[in-house]
């Protein structure tokens, strides 16, 4: 993989408290699945829809919003050396009306939320390091 690819990365959190069922920074975002009634050990690798950047991804979690009230989704995330699913709720942020801003929502802590960007590779794992030292 190139270095310099950009990709969707969990930018920040807002909470210090985390456990490994949230998104946290550098988590590189590498799939959505819109499909809340399953579990961990249901949730399928052909169920993700992979994410190519920030625009494209905003642009499915529009989608999914408008089918499904609550919001839940399974992301799939790059963290490290490991492939994660982790079960989130969309947040559509207020105040952005003509271009809808997205974030996500840990479904174990309301107050944990993931703020996502455009970055690239070495940047992401630049914030994995930072995050999990």
């Amino acid at each position: 993989m190139k270095t310099n690819q950009t990709m969707v990365c969990v930018k920040q959190n807002t909470v210090e408290e985390w456990d490994d069922s949230m998104p946290l920074p550098g988590d590189i975002i590498e799939g959505i699945a819109a499909v809340d009634d399953c579990t961990l050990v249901e949730v399928k690798d052909r169920l993700f829809v992979p994410t190519k950047g920030k625009s494209e991804l905003r642009s499915q979690l529009g989608q999914i919003s408008k089918k499904n009230a609550q919001g839940f989704v399974w992301l799939k995330v790059r963290r490290g050396d490991r492939m994660l699913n982790l079960r989130v709720c969309v947040v559509q942020e207020k105040g952005f009306r003509l271009q809808r801003k997205f974030s996500f929502r840990a479904v174990s802590n309301d107050k944990h939320v993931a703020v996502l960007d455009d970055l690239d590779v070495d940047q992401c794992i630049e914030l994995q390091g930072k995050f999990l030292g």
